[in-house]
């Protein structure tokens, strides 16, 4: 039986397009081209295509024509999926209540009959009968949208032909047109397409209906079938083509060889339609290339023939052997002040040199090549007679002889014209192998051997490859005169070379393909084709001018005269059903067989079935029926609305009616989302110390506990509920850890570190000592003045935390009579000292003046005496006759 979701989905796609109004056909139409049936009585060829379904069934390719809200054709609003109904599956008449299986999309399917209107996308066409007992039905109007196709001949059935539209990659497939043939306007495309303007495959443009996906999957049909569309592999070395094939998998992967570089293997290696051209060219002018199948490349020496042997010194190149040789070009100038050469570009090149030569004069001497001439040294011949001129003669017979030329002054000696010897230039085919020469001695003229392995030409057009050797031009070669043709006679005239002379020979033209070929006017001409007839309808024949017949399978129609099997078709070149005559009614209570005199027949069962209602149970066969019990749907919940759906069975739909949770800390109890909710009775206290729950049975409860709190109190810590009080623990600990500060706690403000600095004196002057809160105490350098301990150094001061000593003391009395030191222990000594001070000398650290006796009544001077031995200045006083500083 086939999938009852599957049936049910083709039932509502039935529904969907009962309103829209096609075309109509008259009664008494031409019925030529009236589609054909499933079952034989001119099946339409189906379109290969899945099932029709909604888009709300979920399937891959999904399509639905018209309006989804129209209003279901009366006719089959009674009709269960799988009986027959319009769109549902079938292979045959009698699997239709309407009697009529057509194609659409690609698969067999019930049509209805119609009076004039059909669903969108089908057409009312009369199908079968004569008057009064006209039949007329609904057609699909896209039996062929996106079936596998090569070509719009691959598109049509029997009164409808559309085009293969280019998927690009993905192949090529039917359309469908989307353009009224008479207005011109845009016509609605199913579900799944759009109508766009597309290329055809013969390069046409279009409105057809094109997949939104840009692809057509496999239906059954185009399984069963092995139908294919074309693909090709491409890289640099060609394209190669070949198919995609449909299989239960879908569009298998492309099956063409890839190309490849051509090799001499007698195959069509890059699908040129070429076999074996251009790969067993070696790039050698002097061999001749074959490609055999069987062996390989073969590279034949030539012996004869032009080639170029790349060389721009060399001329008259030919083959010899395989290789390619040339004969030297001839650079001569007969100068001898040149150096002759060939150049790059295969000219002569003649250099200067500065050899000694012979200018040929008489009467100059020193001879020598410059710019390329020979000069020399004038000399005055002062010749008075021809005897003296004589004696001034080589002896060169063949330069003449000296005579007094005595027409000019100073008189010269000069060469007789007519006593020069000239030798005769060589003539014939021989003339560029030898050149004229003169015997001094004698002046006798003889020839002698010029440009040895030189090329020459001996006359002879049938002869190639001559040379100069010991003055004769010999050595040429025959001249290869096949030219390959065995249609020609080949013979050499040593006149005008080569001559091909047409015959009428037998002769191959190189296709298999022809038979009796024979030579005319020099060329191969093909005679009778080759007969190339299988006798088979499920081959296309062909000649392969290579291989001979081809009889290559083609995917056409055929019979295999089969009562029971039906969808014949070739495959493999072999005629083979597609499946057998489908007899299955859809009705599980019926056991389908097919005999070959009867046809189907179908056996009424009591096997266990399905009726397709999920509002059922236990379905059995019943007279042909499926009967079942009803389901009872009943899920116990006061919140779902309890129902059965013939189509997905039990069905519980939430409501929002009032209900009772059974429990006294909720209010306003309701149903939501298929439970009963209430609202949650409020039980807070406010209280931090009790805990409130709601109990079902008692309602709020506020139980006391020890829950963390706060007295209020910053100077206390660890509060804590107690008996539904909030109660502190021990006083708060203020301790900042730091030595110098004074820690305690007042409310409100808690903790306090008061600074002390008193602790914190290190007695080092040289540090300015106070508490921080934060760090304790900090000692800060500073650089005030300090002691020492040195009375040597004075106006100490701190440095780094130290009392640096500053500069050392002044110890100095101003007294010359003392010597001035500090000592480390008492500070400034002032030892006396002996010597001269001024105006007297140094006792015991004073300055005793010397006083002068004469000084009376004069005026003192640096003494300080006023008087011998009287009064002295101020400052000083009269000791022992001498005047001595105060003090």
């Amino acid at each position: 039986m086939r999938n009852t979701s599957k049936l049910l989905a083709l039932t509502f796609a039935a529904i969907t397009l009962a309103c829209s109004t096609s075309s109509s056909t008259e009664v008494g139409e031409d019925l030529s081209a009236a589609p054909e049936t499933q079952d034989g009585s001119g099946a339409v060829d189906a379109v290969v295509f899945p099932e029709v379904v909604t888009k709300d069934t979920g399937s891959d390719f999904g399509m639905d024509f018209g309006n989804p809200d129209a209003p279901a054709d009366v006719h089959q609003l009674n009709c269960q999926p799988g009986e027959g109904c319009f769109l549902d599956e079938c292979s045959s008449n009698a699997s239709c209540q309407s009697g009529w299986c057509v194609e659409h999309l690609g698969d067999g399917v019930c049509t209805k009959a119609c009076q004039d209107e059909c669903p969108a996308g089908w057409t009312c066409q009369q199908i079968a009968g004569t008057e009064p007992d006209v039949v007329f039905v609904c057609v699909s109007d896209y039996a062929n949208l996106c079936k596998p196709c090569a070509s719009n001949a691959d598109c049509g059935t029997v009164g409808k032909q559309d085009v293969c539209l280019d998927y690009g990659d993905e192949g090529s497939f039917c359309g469908g047109s989307c353009e009224d043939p008479d207005s011109g306007a845009e016509l609605e495309c199913p579900w799944g397409f759009s109508c766009l303007t597309t290329e055809t495959v013969d390069g046409s443009s279009l409105k057809q209906c094109v997949a939104d996906t840009g692809s057509c999957p496999c239906a059954e049909k185009s399984v069963s079938l092995g139908l294919s569309t074309p693909c090709t592999a491409e890289n640099d070395e060609g394209i190669c083509a070949g198919h995609r094939i449909c299989t239960e998998q879908g569009l298998s992967d492309c099956n063409a060889k890839i190309p490849a570089l051509e090799e001499c293997n007698g195959l069509d290696d890059n699908c040129d339609g070429l076999v074996d051209e251009a790969t067993c060219d070696d790039s050698i002018q002097c061999t001749l290339d074959s490609c055999d199948p069987k062996t390989g490349c073969v590279h034949a020496s030539l012996d004869n023939g032009e080639c170029a042997d790349g060389n721009p010194c060399t001329v008259a190149d030919h083959c010899v052997a395989g290789e390619c040789v040339g004969s030297p070009v001839i650079c001569d100038d007969s100068s001898p002040c040149t150096d002759d050469s060939c150049n790059e570009e295969g000219g002569c090149l003649f250099t200067s040199n500065q050899d000694d030569c012979d200018d040929g004069d008489p009467c100059t001497v020193g001879d020598h090549c410059k710019d390329s001439e020979c000069v020399g040294t004038v000399v005055d011949c002062g010749c008075l007679s021809d005897e003296t001129c004589a004696a001034l003669d080589t002896g060169d017979l063949c330069d003449g002889t000296l005579f007094c030329d005595k027409s000019s002054l100073p008189f010269v000696c000069a060469v007789a014209p007519e006593s020069i010897i000239e030798c005769p230039t060589p003539e014939g085919v021989d003339a560029l192998c030898l050149k004229a020469a003169c015997d001094p001695d004698s002046g006798e003229c003889s020839f002698a051997p010029d440009h040895e392995g030189f090329a020459c030409d001996d006359g002879d057009s049938c002869t190639i490859g001559e040379t100069c050797f010991e003055g004769a031009c010999e050595g040429g070669a025959p001249l290869n005169c096949n030219d390959g043709n065995i249609c020609t006679d080949d013979l050499c005239d040593s006149s005008v070379g080569c001559q091909y002379v047409p015959n009428n020979e037998g002769c191959q033209d190189g296709s298999i393909c022809s038979v009796g070929d024979i030579c005319s006017e020099g060329e191969c001409l093909a005679g009778k084709a080759l007969e190339c007839d299988d006798d088979n309808s499920c081959t296309d024949d062909s000649c392969n001018p290579e291989s001979g017949c081809v009889y290559t399978p083609n995917q056409g129609e055929c019979t295999d005269f089969n009562p029971c099997t039906s969808g014949d078709h070739c495959e493999a070149g072999k005629c083979v059903p597609a499946l057998m005559l489908d007899c299955d009614d859809d009705n599980a209570c019926t056991d389908d067989s097919c005999d070959a005199e009867l046809g189907c027949i179908h056996q009424q069962n009591e096997n266990p079935c399905d009726d397709g209602n999920e509002c059922t149970t236990k379905d059995f066969c019943d007279k042909g029926w499926c009967l079942g019990e009803q389901v009872q749907c009943d899920d116990g919940n006061i919140c779902t609305n309890d129902s059965c759906n013939p189509a997905t069975g039990c069905h519980y739909e939430n409501n929002d009616i009032l209900c009772s949770d059974g429990s006294v800390c909720t209010l306003n109890d309701q149903c939501q989302d298929g439970a009963c909710l209430g609202e949650e009775v409020e039980c807070n206290d406010d209280d931090l110390c009790t805990d409130d729950t709601c109990s079902a049975k008692f309602g709020c409860l506020h139980k006391h506990n020890s829950a963390p709190c706060d007295d209020g109190d910053i100077c206390t810590e660890d509060d804590h509920c107690q008996e539904g009080q909030c109660a502190g623990g021990g006083d708060l600990l203020c301790d900042d850890a730091v030595d110098c500060t004074v820690d305690s706690c007042a409310t409100p403000d808690g903790c306090s570190f008061l600074p002390d600095d008193a602790p914190c004196d290190d007695g080092n002057p040289c540090t300015d000592d106070v508490c921080d809160p934060e760090f304790g105490c900090i000692h800060s350098l500073n650089q005030a003045p300090c002691e020492d301990g040195d009375p040597c150094t004075e106006q100490d001061s701190c440095n780094g935390g130290i009392c640096v000593g500053g500069p050392l003391a002044l110890c100095d009395d101003d007294n010359v009579c003392t010597t001035d030191t500090c000592d480390d222990q008492a500070g400034c000594t002032y030892v006396p000292a002996e010597g001269a001070c001024e105006g007297g000398t140094c006792d015991g650290g004073q300055c005793v003046l010397d006083c002068v006796p004469d000084c009376d009544g004069k005026e003192c001077g640096s003494d300080g005496c006023d008087d011998l031995c009287g009064t002295c200045d101020d400052g000083f006083n009269c000791s022992a006759g001498k005047c001595v500083e105060e003090g």
